[in-house]
Formats: C-alpha cells, sequence, structure tokens
C-alpha cells in the first residue's frame, strides 16, 4: 500500500479535503485540515503498519488502515452529498505534473485511524505508539533476546506490535508453519536454533509477499492490481483441510483474539497438556471442522475472514457489523477550514 500510494501520489500537493466521518480523523477535521492542506507530499513510507506521508512542511500524515482500510482512485465528490465510493471516509484532492487527482481512504468497518501532526509534534506520536523493531530490520541476537524475555503464548508475541511492529495474523501464522513451530508454546522457551529458524521464515515470507503485493482474499481494492500471495497461503484460513506437508488435519484455535491455525503433526506442541489438547481437537475435527477458505482460483479483491473449526480457547467475539452498504456519505462531519467543503479556485 505504501509503495502504491508514493508512486500515484509523491510530489502532490493536497488542494482540498472532505470527511465523511469526524471520529476517523485527528485531530480533528479543521485542524486536520490546516495541517495538510497546500502541502506537498514528499513521500510515503510506513512505521510498523501505519503508512506515514512526510509533508513538505515538515508535518507528517499517518494512516492505520486496520482490518479493512484501504486508498482508492476516484472522481472529486465535490461535496460530501455528491458520489462518493462506497464507505469512502475521508476524499483528498491532489494536484501535480500530471493534473488533479482524487484519492478516498475507505474503511467499511471504521476500525482505521487518520492521523496528522505538525513537524514539532511527529516525534512525540511515533515514540508514544512504543512500536518495537521492524522484523525485516531485526537481528538474530536481537530477536532472541526478545523471545527470551517473554513468556507468553509466541503468536500471541508475534503479534503484539511493541514486539515486532508490522507483523500481522497471516504471515505470524504461515511462518510459524514454515517454521514448524506450535503457536501456543512460550516465547521463551524456544531454543536459539528454533528461535533463529523462525526469524528467517518471518522475513523470507514477508518479502515474498510484498513482491506479491500481499494477500488479496476478501474485501481488499488495491490502487492497482490486487495481490497475490493468497496463492501461496499453507494454513491460513484452511482449518480443517488436509496439512499441505503431512496431510494431517489443519487445526484452529484463537491467540489474542486472532484466529490461528496450525498442524499439529509438523508444529509439535512439546507440552503433554498442549499435546492432549491437540488429540481432542483431532478427534472432534472430522465431524465439526469446517474448510475456512476455498483455494483460490486467482487473485481478485477480495479477503476472507477465517470461519471457525477446531478448538482450544474461546472463540473471538463478533466486532459490530458496519450498519452502512453502499449509502452516500452523510452530510456530517466536513471540514470547514479552506478547500475542504468549496472547490478550490481554479480547479
Amino acid at each position: 500500500m505504501a509503495r502504491d500510494l508514493d508512486v500515484l501520489t509523491a510530489g502532490t500537493t493536497v488542494r482540498a479535503l472532505l470527511v465523511a466521518h469526524e471520529p476517523m480523523v485527528r485531530p480533528g477535521p479543521e485542524e486536520f485540515a490546516k495541517i495538510i492542506l497546500n502541502k506537498k507530499i514528499e513521500r510515503v513510507g510506513r512505521l510498523g503498519k501505519w503508512i506515514r506521508f512526510r509533508l513538505s512542511s515538515g508535518a507528517e500524515m499517518f494512516v492505520h488502515p486496520r482490518m479493512t482500510g484501504q486508498f482508492v482512485r476516484g472522481e472529486w465528490p465535490g461535496t460530501l452529498d455528491g458520489p462518493w465510493p462506497p464507505h469512502a471516509r475521508v476524499a483528498f484532492k491532489l494536484s501535480g505534473d500530471g493534473g488533479d487527482l482524487t484519492v478516498f481512504y475507505r474503511d467499511i468497518r471504521k476500525f482505521g485511524r487518520v492521523l496528522a501532526f505538525e513537524q514539532k509534534d511527529v516525534a512525540a506520536f511515533t515514540e508514544s505508539l512504543g512500536l518495537g523493531p521492524d522484523p525485516l530490520e531485526t537481528s538474530r541476537e536481537q530477536f532472541l533476546e526478545i523471545l527470551a524475555a517473554r513468556k507468553n503464548k509466541l503468536k500471541s508475541v508475534l503479534l503484539d506490535q511493541r514486539v515486532l511492529a508490522g507483523l500481522g495474523n497471516i504471515y505470524a501464522d504461515e511462518s510459524l508453519f514454515a517454521a514448524k513451530i506450535h503457536p501456543l508454546r512460550p516465547a521463551s522457551d524456544l531454543a536459539p536454533r528454533e528461535a533463529g529458524t523462525l526469524l528467517k521464515e518471518i522475513v523470507r515470507i514477508l518479502e515474498l509477499a510484498i513482491q506479491n503485493r500481499g494477500s488479496t482474499v476478501s474485501n481488499y481494492q488495491s490502487l492497482s492490481e490486487p495481490g497475490g500471495y493468497q496463492l501461496n497461503h499453507q494454513v491460513y484460513g484452511k482449518a480443517g483441510r488436509p496439512c499441505p506437508v503431512c496431510g494431517g488435519t489443519l487445526l484452529r484455535t484463537v491467540v489474542s483474539g486472532r484466529s490461528t491455525v496450525y498442524c499439529p503433526g509438523c508444529q509439535p506442541a512439546g507440552d503433554k497438556e498442549r499435546e492432549a489438547r491437540d488429540r481432542e481437537a483431532l478427534a472432534l475435527a472430522p465431524k465439526s471442522a469446517k474448510t475456512e477458505e476455498k483455494t483460490p482460483k486467482a487473485p481478485r479483491a477480495r479477503q476472507d475472514r477465517p470461519a471457525a473449526t477446531a478448538p482450544e480457547a474461546s472463540r473471538t467475539p463478533k466486532p459490530p457489523a458496519d450498519a452502512e452498504t453502499s449509502k452516500t456519505p452523510k452530510s456530517r462531519g466536513a471540514a470547514k477550514a479552506p478547500g475542504t467543503m468549496k472547490k478550490v479556485p481554479g480547479r
């Protein structure tokens, strides 16, 4: 996402802004508009899972897409009552050498955040996130120290952004399977060789996934073509199906509120209690296991949510359903600063 945005928007200037969902924008639509309007986007990168827009004034905009956030191109709607893409929450009108460009931030569940900070406040914000090191920039020794200091379940540790910044649910499952390590093992229980193998697999899988533009398996719409790494998924979303390595049944559990799929045969539990739970889950699997995800036939802009299959922890409560479908955003919440509710002169 960051690479697409950098190619598309770097060098353009933010000329106008419309905010259709105020709670998503900080420090509020009016102050937000003052920070970013008439500023040039110098480059777009990322910080963990945050997309980072560096502006010409030294100010920065940070976007966290959470579960369903994405950027899409479209036509400038003019007002909040104009034609908007379904679930679009913020509209940016940009101008550059190639003319005008409109980019929408779209978020079905409204979980994402869109923040802007003046230059003097950027460092305080990034420090307040308390992010751990990026897994693509973490040394083996640093990774060993991180795991040795934590006794929580390994999958939980990997998802903790204070431990590693940027690793998500799909790639945690895939990395643990590739490293043949059970997701419920305590992080501090790993031997140095196991930890080294796990980091190696995390880096390999992330780099390969980035080359393939990520995993597009349900509602994600890209600024260009969809991702293709979902065709390489070994376990994610496949609970109840045969393991691609040993043929055993893939099981599902919940760790830190996230669906977790693993192979009890390829990823040994290393503990009698966990082994007993796996055996119990396997005994129930033929009766209750359901396929979480159909094998994708080709990349497309869709992203499946995992369904329940075999058990270990309590099931994750479903988040509140989005009440909207494809309604035009209502007129509430528009930024009042110049350029937000009116057309920029000459544009």
